[in-house]
């Protein structure tokens, strides 16, 4: 993979859209570690 430069948010808006999706993705990768550690 190649590297790429941190997302700049530009404004409050997109921050906290950044934010929530981090969350999803944390959950998201958290309950496939759960499911996959079950098996």
């Amino acid at each position: 993979p190649s590297a790429v430069p941190p997302v700049e948010t530009e404004g409050p808006d997109e921050e906290r859209r950044r934010g929530e999706a981090e969350t999803r993705r944390r959950n998201r990768l958290a309950e496939r570690d759960e499911i996959l550690g079950g098996r």
